[in-house]
């Protein structure tokens, strides 16, 4: 017994031992990391800071001085006791690695630290690089320029490389919470740049700079100008960066930028509350590639706003301004082969386009689809803009005014395929012209376009108010619906009077809704003929598109070589297609291509008409009884008989000469031919 008591006193008095030099072990460890802070006084910096002196105390203002290098090595933490800067005038190398970054922070994370500043460093010294940095709490205020560039000042400086690095939570008081550069051109690439906020330009702000930025993610940035990006004067290329959940207080949620190149971004859940472009706002350049997505503005433009800008191959979609214009794009410039759905804005759910003195404005080969607005579900253009819209679908929008188009300007409309869009008035197109403007009548041109299965209350293809005289050339207006009070086309003042040459209006000049008025415009060489698309909606409105509709022509439609001989078209069709295939141009947005591949290659000719021309009598076979109408220009129905043969003989000895069409409905439905009268 008293043996086994010793043992365990003497296992007792060992485990007392290793647990005070455990004990020990871990005071002299705790005693060397203490120690091995490292405490940087105001002054000159050089030479090279390593881990074993990390983190660095920074206790006031320090500079690399010209000439000289200071190098960072990975892992090395940077810790700034209060606001202080950090002045490069000579060179800085902070490499760290994807696992082990080198990290720039502060010990008072409400009040910052004042971060690099690059103010006219000599470019004598070799690139200053930052790789796999973390720049955190910068914050840039005071008086300018101290208030720029809450992580990073740069001024006339070029030679810098920033990528891979993440810089948040900083802050300036005036430009770029993040980074501000002034005239200096150097890369930005691969960084990661959020919750930085900023007078102008939340991430970053350019100025005069030609810097290339590049696959960045940069989200929940806050300004009130460019909550993303705010460049000005520059030449950017702003490529593949992620821009998202930035913040705005007036213009530019995304982005707000003079002359760039921006493109394969995804900018979208940016915001401004009291000014323009949700997600991107642009003086000019280039936007293309890019997603744009859910952004919103109070004002105008949910995703873009722009001036003279070149918006190419962008998807936007499920942006709004909530009070102003342009849910999905508001400016002007090149507006080309875009892709614009679910969108909204108080006018122009799509694109709103405006100022007459910009005549340079180009909307092509854009899909503006599923917008929402009070005027102008798809496409507004007001104060009396010019521009050339042409090649679009501007398809299954809804709005009060104009379904598809509100136009209060003069644009010339071209080769556009507007169907299945809904209103109160004028389901395709709303036209309206301000009684006191300055600018007089608005007379926008229609060329080429097929306005049809729209729908409304009033004017299912078009509805004209104040003085607005819209001229239309080729064009198919056919098979919109409208309430039981209203027409496919109305004409709401005595002061509205539009004209149309060859086009195929369904009902003619008669199915018009005056208002108690005269109709004085010019309608000539026009047709009343079903234009047998090859695939139409299934029915009218925005409900109704079906399954991949297609607007164009068969063989046996009355609209193949039936607009104006001699006027002035488009070279192609909406489908890129050479005008004029055949004798002349076609009516409608498609060119006719016989090539065989078309619905019902001969039924054509199955309504013979013998002769044509003629002067007297003609014969008309190849047809079951049925009724057989001569329709002239105006879609009046001049002559009509009843037939129980496959043949009739019709005298039009008493018909003025000029063009007609021959309609005749049978058991086995509609065709047509043409007849001229000599």
């Amino acid at each position: 017994m008293c043996l086994f008591k010793n043992f365990k006193n003497s296992i007792m008095k060992r485990n007392v031992s290793i647990r005070l030099a455990l004990i020990f072990i871990v005071l002299i460890f705790n005693y060397s990391n203490v120690s091995s802070q490292t405490n940087i006084a105001k002054g000159y910096v050089s030479g090279k800071w390593t881990v074993s002196g990390s983190p660095y105390q920074i206790n006031g203002n320090i500079m690399v001085a010209n000439n000289t290098t200071l190098t960072i090595d990975p892992g090395v933490t940077v810790n700034f006791q209060g606001l202080y800067k950090f002045y490069v005038q000579g060179r800085i190398v902070a490499i760290g690695t994807q696992t082990d970054s080198i990290v720039f922070t502060v010990a008072d994370k409400i009040y910052g630290w004042s971060g690099f500043r690059f103010d006219h460093t000599p470019e004598t010294n070799d690139s200053s690089m930052f790789k796999y940095c973390k720049i955190l709490y910068g914050n840039a205020t005071g008086e300018a320029p101290n208030d720029n560039g809450g992580a990073f000042y740069f001024s006339y400086f070029s030679k810098a490389v920033i990528t891979n690095c993440y810089i948040a939570n900083c802050k300036a008081s005036n430009f770029g919470g993040g980074l501000y550069l002034q005239n200096s051109h150097f890369d930005i690439t691969s960084n990661t740049i959020v919750k930085n906020t900023a007078a102008w330009g939340g991430g970053i702000y350019c100025s005069n700079s030609k810097s290339n930025i590049t696959g960045n993610a940069i989200s929940n940035n806050n300004s009130d100008w460019g909550g993303g990006i705010y460049c000005e004067n520059t030449y950017q290329e702003i490529t593949k960066n992620i821009v998202t959940y930035n913040y705005a207080k007036n213009a530019g949620g995304g982005m707000d930028c003079g002359p760039v190149l921006i493109s394969n971004n995804d900018i979208s859940h940016n915001s401004v509350i009291q000014g323009y472009g949700g997600g991107v706002v642009c003086g000019s350049g280039i936007i293309r590639d890019n997603t744009i997505s859910f952004n919103s503005s109070y004002v105008n433009g949910g995703g873009i706003s722009c001036g003279a800008a070149t918006v190419t191959n962008n998807e936007i979609f499920d942006n709004s301004a909530s009070m102003g214009a342009g849910g999905g794009i508001y400016g002007n410039g090149e507006i080309s082969s875009n892709t614009i759905f679910n969108n909204e804005a108080i006018n122009g759910g799509g694109i709103y386009f405006l100022d007459g003195t910009i005549i340079n404005t180009k909307i092509n080969n854009n899909k503006i689809e599923n917008n929402t607005a009070y005027r102008g579900g798809g496409v507004s253009c007001e104060s009396y803009a010019t521009a050339i819209v042409a090649n679009n679908e501007i398809i299954n929008n809804l709005s009060t005014y104009g379904g598809g188009i509100s136009n209060d300007g003069n644009p010339a409309y071209s080769n556009n395929i507007i169907s299945n869009n809904s209103a109160y008035d004028g389901g395709g197109i709303y036209c309206k012209s301000d009684l006191y403007s300055a600018y007089g009548t608005s007379i926008p041109t229609f060329t080429n376009n097929t306005i049809s299965y729209n729908d409304a209350k009033h004017g299912g293809a078009l509805y004209c108010n104040d003085h607005s005289d819209p001229v239309f050339y080729n064009s198919i207006l056919w098979g919109n619906t409208l309430d039981s009070i209203g027409a496919q086309i109305v004409l709401r003042t005595e002061e509205c009077d539009p004209d149309f040459y060859y086009c195929d209006i369904q009902g003619g000049v008669e199915a018009f809704n005056l208002n108690d008025n005269f109709y004085i415009g010019i309608y000539e060489n026009n047709i009343n003929a079903d234009p047998l698309f090859v695939s139409p909606s299934d029915s009218s409105g925005i409900n109704h598109t079906g399954v991949a509709p297609d607007w164009s022509l068969k063989i046996n439609s009355f609209c193949i070589n039936a607009g104006n001989p001699t006027g002035t078209y488009p070279a192609t069709d909406i489908a890129g297609n050479p005008r004029v295939f055949g004798n002349r141009i076609d009516i409608g947005a498609y060119e006719f291509q016989d090539n065989g591949s078309s619905i019902e290659p001969k039924v054509r000719e199955a309504l013979i008409v013998y002769p044509n021309p003629a002067q007297d009598k003609i014969e008309i076979s190849g047809i079951d009884k049925g009724i057989i109408e001569i329709i002239n220009m105006r879609g009046q129905i001049v002559k009509a008989i009843h037939t129980e043969n496959t043949k009739a003989t019709i005298d039009i000895s008493e018909l003025p000469v000029g063009v007609y069409v021959i309609k005749a409905t049978t058991d086995k439905g509609v065709v047509f031919n043409k007849l001229i009268k000599q």
